[in-house]
């Protein structure tokens, strides 16, 4: 769980790779919920600040608020419109849109 927790704590400055898509279980994102959220918000502010890094931010930041759906339906709602806003890139508007 500490090394799930470590890995979404540097995820705004980091790619993550295939290891952001083995993070969303469903009970590293009980355990992990708000390090989940900064991340996202922490990532948005370089999203929108245009402080874009050299990797996929966007579809890192587009799986952890899919992740914090069930357990946070309002909060993802307006991270999703927030990350979309900001024009992420295709793949994290795919990731978003197949959330719903």
């Amino acid at each position: 769980m500490e090394a799930a927790r470590s890995l979404i704590r540097i995820a705004d400055r980091v790619q993550l790779d295939r290891r952001a898509n083995d993070l969303p279980y469903p009970e590293i994102v009980s355990a992990c919920r708000g390090d989940l959220s900064a991340a996202v918000d922490r990532g948005m502010t370089r999203l929108t600040a245009s402080d874009r890094p050299g990797f996929d931010l966007g579809v890192q930041l587009a799986l952890f608020s899919n992740a914090l759906a069930e357990s946070a339906p309002a909060w993802a709602a307006d991270a999703g419109h927030r990350l979309a806003a900001a024009h992420p890139g295709d793949r994290a508007l795919r990731e978003l849109a197949e959330f719903g």
